[in-house]
């Protein structure tokens, strides 16, 4: 798997080359809501009331965005490195 942050990854899903996005995960007690975020794709910022909201919107949303940085081609959907 590739990172989506090294030189190229843009080009390499156009491919359908499988990369990775590194997310980090925080809970808002005052909000009542988890918030995802990564360092790798700049945009990338969701939030949900529970996690496995989040997982779905996060998926949906770094589709919509990969796809959006490679032009509108139809590339794999990248794999999410939740935190432990």
């Amino acid at each position: 798997m590739y990172p989506i942050d090294y030189p190229l990854w843009s080009i390499l899903a156009r491919f359908g080359r499988q990369l990775t996005v590194n997310l980090d995960v925080l809970h808002d007690e005052e909000a009542g809501v988890y918030v995802a975020t990564s360092r790798n794709l700049r945009g990338l910022v969701c939030e949900a009331p529970t996690m496995d909201e989040l997982k779905a919107e996060t998926e949906r949303v770094l589709r919509d965005l990969v796809a959006f940085c490679v032009r509108g081609k139809n590339p794999a959907l990248p794999v999410l490195v939740w935190p432990a």
